[in-house]
């Protein structure tokens, strides 16, 4: 009785093992064809995947039906084999039974032998019944859902400019090597809440119009954003910039406090610049720091161009480098100013 009960539990075991190994196993969209086929089955390289649903942020997911199936093959003929080796346990038992000729002792093993028998049936069958009390999903067997992911087009290469009016600038490779931003006119409508820190941009004295523009363009106005670079609050200020006016300006506190990180900005620009300074060359300061030199192996905005003889580096179209994100920034910034 306790081998057969051994070997029942021995078989619950490995089925119960490998379902979490196969629960886990990652989605792939070439369908597996097992080369030991598995009777009663669906042939799994025929389910391909259903990618026609969409969630309610409008992501398409896919269903992926193979592996539901895989485990309701499984778990069937694992339930086949025990009720094969639970009816040839049932036979011995019978046989010993017939041939004990009377002799009680043989008549309790054969009695044994069908009882572990029926037992490890009652094991393996109830266990549906116990997983369906404890969790319905258990036995449902559904597909698996994943969300499709959208090939990305591949990153531009640095030095094309995503702007057309910086796009254009640079054509010219002959006389014209230098952007001119001076002549950009286009106009940029300054989102709606820079309006409530209208009186805070103007108290300084850095043009109003200037802080205006670069809140719009790094933020939107938008004093709880932060981005990847680790820059915080309406004015997108480094923590560790903001901290050289006060010392309470960590990422948190900028974001509590947009007034005074326009302070803080305003304080940065005068100290880097002077009111002679030309509007994109406050803008790319802003952008890429009011250095002059090369720092941490990049080239400062506002450095002499080794390609453009008097003008700066975010100015020139040969060779810009990292600075083409600068660029970009003083044109769109631009269109904030001239808007106002």
């Amino acid at each position: 009785m306790y081998r057969v009960i051994k070997l029942n539990f021995i078989i619950c075991f490995i089925f119960f093992a490998i379902t979490p190994l196969l629960v886990s196993a990652e989605a792939n969209w070439t369908m597996p064809d097992p080369k030991i086929p598995i009777p009663g089955m669906k042939v799994l390289k025929d389910l391909q995947p259903d990618c026609t649903e969409t969630d309610s942020n409008g992501k398409s997911i896919c269903t992926m039906p193979w592996l539901n199936e895989y485990i309701a093959g499984i778990y069937k003929y694992v339930i086949g084999i025990v009720a094969i080796l639970a009816t040839i346990v049932m036979m011995i038992g019978g046989v010993i039974w017939i041939t004990a000729a009377g002799d009680s002792g043989r008549i309790g093993e054969a009695k044994q032998w069908i009882t572990g028998a029926v037992t490890g049936m009652v094991l393996v069958f109830s266990s549906y019944t116990i997983l369906y009390f404890v969790n319905p999903d258990l036995v449902k067997l559904k597909p698996i859902k994943v969300e499709r992911i959208v090939k990305m087009e591949p990153l531009k290469p640095a030095n094309i400019s995503t702007n057309a009016f910086v796009s254009n600038a640079c054509k010219d490779t002959g006389s014209n090597k230098v952007i001119y931003f001076n002549n950009y006119s286009e106009k940029t409508p300054i989102p709606s809440a820079c309006s409530a820190y209208s009186a805070e941009f103007a108290k300084y004295g850095v043009d109003k119009k200037i802080l205006t523009a670069i809140a719009s363009q790094e933020s939107g106005c938008n004093p709880g954003l932060t981005s990847s670079a680790g820059a915080c609050g309406i004015m997108q200020l480094m923590p560790d910039t903001a901290k050289i006016y006060n010392k309470d300006a960590s990422c948190e506190w900028l974001i509590q406090h947009p007034e005074e990180s326009i302070k803080i900005a305003s304080y940065y620009i005068i100290a880097n610049t002077n009111l002679n300074t030309k509007t994109s060359d406050i803008f790319a300061g802003y952008n890429s720091g009011y250095g002059t030199g090369v720092v941490n192996g990049k080239v400062g905005g506002l450095a002499p161009s080794s390609d453009c003889k008097g003008f700066k580096a975010y100015e020139c179209c040969i060779n810009p480098g990292g600075l083409v994100e600068t660029q970009d920034y003083v044109m769109k910034t631009l269109g904030y100013y001239n808007s106002q």
